[in-house]
């Protein structure tokens, strides 16, 4: 990804309706991935098929979140872009984790087709005021064995 695609960065999937405050956030820290090269995108004709960040946690690990365009699923492209961040993550020396809702089936396949296996789970009691509805939710976080 690069700096340039801010624009369909902040068009892509839920991020247009989460307001600008949001907005601003999730960019500037975009802005901080993409110049530390942890941030993978496949793009054609002006959109975002699939993209994939390094999000950096303690203890040496990196959080790898992917989204692909929902007209794009099941094509591969959300493996292409994850394997380009676990590739990234082993060549840094950081442990490549999973994070995944427990309901989301699609992504939890992924992750297992790419070696990762069940970690923990934990639970997420407070996020983003746009997401009241779903203030509880249950996440697995993978890591890969490799």
């Amino acid at each position: 990804m690069d700096l340039a695609d801010k624009k369909l960065i902040l068009n892509q999937g839920q991020l247009p309706g989460r307001g600008k405050k949001y907005q601003d956030h999730f960019w500037k820290q975009s802005i901080k991935y993409i110049r530390e090269g942890r941030s993978f995108g496949l793009i054609h004709d002006g959109q975002i098929l699939s993209r994939a960040t390094v999000e950096p946690i303690d203890y040496g690990g990196g959080n790898i979140a992917v989204a692909t365009n929902e007209k794009h699923r099941k094509k591969g492209y959300g493996k292409m872009v994850v394997s380009a961040a676990v590739n990234w993550c082993f060549d840094h020396d950081i442990l490549p984790i999973y994070h995944v809702r427990s309901d989301n089936v699609a992504s939890i396949a992924l992750a297992r087709s790419l070696g990762f296996r069940p970690k923990n789970k934990e639970i997420i009691v407070k996020h983003w005021p746009s997401d009241a509805d779903k203030r509880y939710r249950v996440k697995i976080n993978y890591y890969s064995g490799k």
